[in-house]
C-alpha cells in the first residue's frame, strides 16, 4: 500500500509539489495566531477571515482541528460564548505562549520571504 507519507517523502526528495503542503501548514497556525492577537474570535470567525485577509482556502475541519491543537499545546485557550439565541460557541484567545510562538513564527516567514524574493529577482 503506498501511503501519503511515503508519497510525501519521495516527492520532497524530487522536489516536486510538496513544497506546497508545508507551507500552509506552517504559515496557517501563524496566521490563526496573528488574527486572535489583538481579539479573540470564534472558530467561524477565524475560517471566514482566514479566507478573506490571508486568501487562505482551508476546509473548516482543518482548522477546527487545528484550533485544537494549538489549545493543547497551550498557545490559546477557549471559553465558552453563550448568548441569548443560538449555539454556545468557543472563542479563542491567543497566550504568552502563543505570542511568542507568533512572534518567532513572523521572524522565519520574514527570512523566507527574503529568500524568495532573492531566489526570484526581486529585491529584498
Amino acid at each position: 500500500m503506498y501511503h501519503h507519507r511515503q508519497r510525501a517523502n519521495k516527492e520532497s526528495e524530487g522536489l516536486g509539489p510538496i513544497f506546497n503542503v508545508p507551507t500552509l501548514r506552517g504559515v496557517l497556525p501563524i496566521a490563526v495566531l496573528s488574527l486572535i492577537k489583538d481579539k479573540p474570535a470564534h472558530g467561524g470567525e477565524i475560517f471566514q477571515t482566514l479566507q478573506d485577509k490571508f486568501g487562505i482556502e482551508a476546509a473548516r475541519p482543518v482548522i477546527y482541528m487545528l484550533l485544537r491543537r494549538l489549545e493543547r499545546h497551550g498557545l490559546m485557550v477557549s471559553t465558552w460564548d453563550i448568548q441569548e439565541s443560538g449555539p454556545a460557541r468557543r472563542k479563542y484567545t491567543i497566550t504568552e505562549d502563543g505570542l511568542d510562538h507568533l512572534n518567532d513564527g513572523l521572524e522565519r516567514l520574514k527570512k523566507t520571504s527574503k529568500a524568495i524574493k532573492i531566489l526570484t529577482g526581486e529585491k529584498p
